[in-house]
């Protein structure tokens, strides 16, 4: 596999956990591809969701949205187009003063800010962005959810959630959170209690 991963070599990286033969191409008419393809997008956007990755962190200013109201807050923004998680919500550019009084509702932030900015977890579609550990969650993942499909074993599927769950997820989290050398907008420690896994798994007090 070269540095930037293929979406057919992580697809064949799930496969090879299930024991089955590579794939050439993604949009072949084989059962492996179409597994792959119907499965991939949500294994994705459910580890970008699990994490604030480094690498699908982006940080913009919200664009108001005038046709939407809400009773309790007089403002409204538009989340980014590729909004996958929220991460923190800030008052101004300089990230001087956060802003805590907001309610997100479907794609659509109501607050009492009359500007917006927000640090967010993108749906980073590029495997060219993807770090390695990244790239073993969503290979992990992927394989879990077509094992029944592929092998006809739910308890392989099973296996390879747990492994996904106990082994893989963790190790990327902690790998992504020391490669953040910030100590200004994003500590490690700040980003490991942020972590979803690590909030419902209880790891860190």
């Amino acid at each position: 596999m070269a540095n930037h991963p293929t979406i057919e070599e992580i697809c064949n990286l799930a496969l090879a956990k299930l024991g089955q033969y590579s794939i050439n191409y993604i949009y072949d008419n084989s059962e492996q591809a179409r597994l792959c393809r119907m499965a991939l997008p949500l294994a994705r956007r459910q580890v970008l969701r699990a994490h604030n990755w480094n690498f699908a962190t982006r940080f913009a200013q919200l664009l108001p949205n005038n046709d939407s109201h809400a009773v309790k807050y007089p403002y409204a923004h538009d989340l980014p187009a590729k909004w996958i998680r929220h991460i923190r919500m800030w008052a101004d550019e300089e990230r001087g003063a956060k802003a805590e009084r907001f309610n997100i509702a479907g794609q659509v932030v109501h607050s009492e800010y009359e500007h917006l900015y927000e640090e967010y977890i993108e749906d980073a579609c590029d495997p060219n962005l993807w770090d390695v550990g990244f790239v073993e969650c969503v290979a992990t993942l992927l394989a879990a959810k077509i094992a029944p499909g592929i092998t006809g074993s739910r308890r392989l599927g099973m296996e390879l959630q747990q492994e996904y769950l106990r082994t893989v997820l963790p190790d990327a989290i902690t790998a992504d959170s020391q490669d953040d050398r910030s100590n200004e907008n994003n500590p490690t420690l700040e980003r490991l209690r942020e972590s979803l896994y690590i909030q419902q798994n209880q790891i860190i007090d």
